[in-house]
């Protein structure tokens, strides 16, 4: 997964495991240490340095040996200081943190406000492809005006984002004196030198195993880690299930499907845990080339609404979030997922029976009312890559249902064939409403000039609002207007799901949806 605008990978085609034959009990893991929990992940390790791309192999890992200024936990709406003392703004472009006292590296070096500035300058001038670097375009400078303090001298007033910027791989902090301030470094250099500023620092470095050692030196918000760490990586998730299920890795942090965890749900030695992320799936109209949309000889904006709102009535999010789907998946009823923001449940208030179920009725009645001939053919583009094939043949049924619509898998979107929609996986940098709405307001953008000038208006409103109240009055707004425009529908949430052996405690995810071991330990 890429964090950056990144997509989660979801596979139709996941490996089956098939009937697991599990008798007698599982063995010890892996590490003869009573203290050290082992841990599987589906990924290779990847780069070390947090300038580099925010690939899932990479990320995981540096959510463990590297601190940031501010931290945050999935599903959790604020954030708090980690190697910040105090983060606030001093004056409405100023955003000043304060570090805490006696911070050190992993290898003794102190840590200061000069590699704070150092941090953000290299992400900066390095802009590898892919990187922290786009979460930082509202700021115009940094400063440090002494060893503890840092000065973040930005372009929007009261930015109520930029917090929760600093507790992503953008406030990541590195040792100036080990780190090229051109050039990534490489994994090499960095464990050679130790300069790490988290709770861990990496004791041995192999091609598929790690061990993580809890940092002493660290003495950050989030508190001291719990437990050492082995950390496998699995190139094939089923090998990981295996081990898993024979008790040689105590959890699998990553790689499971809907079908893996109700496996583990029937084996009494293991638990799955989930938490819900920051993934969204949505159906995005193309207003040109959908049913009487602009480009289209019979075009008629009454009648593309009509079908777009038809459309809304007949999705089920219930059934399309069952098993069937192969992925780890839930009912999504507004632009926003709970947790990151409790925004108006638009999709369950304003469609459908109220309730979140369907309402057929109102869909024909809608159609029939803007004199919208059935069945009204409509071709959905759906990439086998994004979602499995029973997710589309679920949504393809609903729409069908009643002879309201006659639905195809359309062609790509680049092609010279538009399709008229199509099912787009989407997640934002952060986890904040502001990028939910502003991605729903761009795929929005052939909204008629009034509803797009006030979706503009509504969006410049909320991002330097500071209070929270008049804040979440905005963004419900905005979102108000988008599903009276209905360009996109959103349909479900990803979730984070993990699977432990009993015993293990203290499962985590941050806010950028990287799973944390620092809080794992053996009950």
């Amino acid at each position: 997964m890429s964090k950056a605008s990144k997509r989660f990978r979801i596979s139709g085609a996941m490996v089956v495991l098939g009937v697991l034959m599990i008798a007698g009990c599982a063995s010890l893991p892996t590490s003869s240490e009573p203290d050290t929990i082992v841990v599987g992940m589906a990924q290779p390790f990847g780069s070390l340095d947090p300038a580099g791309s925010l690939a899932d192999g990479s990320t995981t890992l540096q959510t463990q040996v590297f601190g940031r200024l501010m931290a945050s936990t999935l599903g959790g709406g604020t954030v708090r200081p980690e190697l910040a003392d105090t983060a606030r703004f001093t004056t409405p472009t100023e955003f000043t943190v304060t570090l805490r006292p006696g911070l050190r590296f992993a290898n003794g070096d102190r840590l200061t406000s000069s590699d704070v500035v150092f941090s953000i300058q290299r992400l900066r001038a390095i802009k590898a492809p892919g990187s922290a670097a786009s979460l930082l375009g509202n700021l115009a400078s940094i400063s440090a005006p002494d060893d503890h303090t840092v000065v973040f001298h930005l372009t929007v007033s009261n930015d109520q984002t930029f917090a929760r910027v600093l507790s992503t791989v953008a406030g990541t902090v590195v040792d100036a004196q080990d780190f090229s301030a051109h050039a990534l470094t490489t994994n090499r250099a960095i464990i050679a030198r130790r300069a790490f500023s988290g709770r861990y620092f990496i004791d041995s470095y192999a091609p598929t195993l790690i061990t993580l050692s809890i940092n002493a030196q660290y003495h950050g918000g989030s508190g001291a880690a719990k437990s050492k760490i082995e950390l496998k990586s699995y190139s094939d998730p089923l090998a990981m299930q295996l081990d898993l299920h024979d008790g040689v890795i105590d959890v699998a942090g990553s790689g499971l499907t809907s079908d893996d965890i109700a496996r583990v749900n029937v084996d009494s030695r293991l638990r799955s845990v989930d938490q819900p992320g920051l993934q969204i799936r949505a159906i995005v109209f193309d207003a040109a080339a959908m049913p009487f949309g602009s480009a289209q000889p019979d075009a008629s904006p009454l009648r593309a609404l009509a079908v777009r709102r038809a459309v809304a009535e007949l999705v089920d999010r219930s059934a399309l979030s069952a098993p069937v789907n192969g992925d780890a998946v839930a009912p999504l009823y507004s632009y926003v997922p709970d947790g990151v923001a409790s925004l108006a449940t638009v999709m369950k208030s304003g469609v459908g029976n109220g309730s979140g179920a369907p309402a057929p009725d109102q869909a024909a009645a809608i159609l029939f009312a803007a004199n919208v001939k059935t069945p009204v053919a409509l071709s959905l583009f759906h990439a086998q890559d994004q979602a499995s094939s029973n997710e589309f043949a679920l949504l393809r049924a609903q729409l069908q249902a009643g002879g309201l619509f006659a639905v195809t898998n359309g062609a790509p979107p680049s092609t010279t064939k538009a399709p008229g929609a199509s099912e787009v996986i989407w997640s934002p940098p952060i986890a904040d409403p502001d990028p939910y709405l502003r991605q729903a307001v761009s795929w929005s953008a052939s909204s008629p000039p009034d509803a797009r000038a006030q979706l503009d208006a509504g969006l410049a409103a909320e991002v330097g609002d500071a209070d929270p109240l008049a804040r979440l009055a905005q963004l419900n707004a905005v979102q108000a207007e988008l599903s009276a425009q209905l360009l996109v529908i959103p349909l479900l949430r990803g979730l984070q799901v993990a699977a432990t052996v009993t015993g293990i405690r203290g499962l985590s995810w941050d806010g950028s949806s990287a799973l944390v071991y620092g809080g794992l330990y053996r009950s």
